[in-house]
């Protein structure tokens, strides 16, 4: 499995773009569709829980997501309340939910064959004013 790849994944909407731009299209796409899919749970809104959640996922030589994972979450943040320690890890769940929406029309490559690739990102779910 990779980290650093020659040809990064192509995502649904980055098809165009060219080889230089494509490791950024594939960066900025996946923030754009978490955002999409992402739905901030009322009981983090209401205990005032918010916070960066870093997921790993790892895209197959097919182009599926598998291994989502949370690397670091928020709820230890939150373990002097149990109110919002349950909030902290409704909305660490719904981060890792949110990946279900990430749509790779193309595997990353070396060498020209498809390859699995390990990707990591951070989630920032803040609570607006």
């Amino acid at each position: 499995m990779y980290t650093r790849v020659e040809v990064y994944p192509v995502l649904q909407g980055c098809e165009n773009e060219q080889p230089i731009d494509s490791e950024s299209c594939f960066d900025t796409g996946i923030q754009n569709m978490i955002s999409e899919n992402f739905v901030f749970p009322e009981s983090a809104r209401k205990e005032g829980v918010e916070g960066t959640i870093r997921i790993s996922i790892v895209i197959e030589k097919d182009g599926s997501i598998s291994e989502t994972s949370i690397l670091k979450g928020i709820h230890e943040n939150y373990e002097g309340n149990p109110s919002q320690l349950a909030a902290a890890k409704e909305l660490e769940t719904e981060a890792l939910n949110s990946v279900s929406g990430v749509q790779v029309v193309q595997p990353a490559t070396m060498k020209g064959k498809p390859v699995r690739m390990k990707y990591t990102f951070p989630i920032e779910a803040k609570l607006r004013n």
